[in-house]
């Protein structure tokens, strides 16, 4: 498939516009991960990391997806110990990444 300039631009625009949801969203869905995993609701818990990971996966975020999944996973098996130790880490691994996401976007 051929590309003309236009579609080329378009495209881009679009990823940003699919980056600048994912900066804006993702930390209102971690803290809302660690509100959930803190009130230990499994099934919002799960729900949020699916979330996440999905966004992540848009936007070809594979350092969240594994975390993100590793949490669903265990959550889908009523185990929320996993998401309160990665947690953390998968925060960290969000604000290595944002700064990174919005150089792309500007």
């Amino acid at each position: 498939m051929v590309l003309t300039m236009g579609s080329t631009l378009e495209g881009e625009n679009l990823a940003k516009r699919v980056i600048q949801v994912f900066l804006e969203d993702t930390p209102q869905q971690l803290l809302a991960l660690a509100e959930s995993v803190g009130r230990q609701d499994v099934e919002k818990s799960t729900r949020i990391a699916h979330l996440i990971r999905g966004s992540a996966a848009n936007i070809g975020g594979s350092s969240l997806i594994g975390l993100t999944q590793e949490i669903e996973s265990a959550g889908m098996e009523g185990d929320l110990g996993p998401a309160k130790r990665l947690l953390p880490e998968l925060e960290r691994r969000f604000a290595n990444l944002a700064p990174l996401l919005k150089e792309f976007c500007e």
